[in-house]
């Protein structure tokens, strides 16, 4: 498998999991209004990828060196 392959596949796996994880955080937030606490989970959720990214494309850096 080809590495523009893996890509998206990893892509996919994110968004399914980033779906599940929204469903599940919002209800932690259940005194908000269904969209505050959607977006609120969104939010955690794109800065935890964000982060997770970001590791990902260090390391790979730091390696080359």
């Amino acid at each position: 498998m080809n590495s523009i392959a893996k890509a998206v596949l990893w892509g996919l796996i994110d968004v399914i999991g980033g779906l599940f994880f929204i469903s599940i955080f919002r209800e932690f937030f259940n005194g908000l209004p269904e969209p505050e606490g959607s977006i609120i989970a969104t939010g955690v959720y794109l800065g935890f990828t964000l982060v997770v990214c970001t590791g990902v494309i260090v390391s790979h850096l730091s390696n080359k060196e």
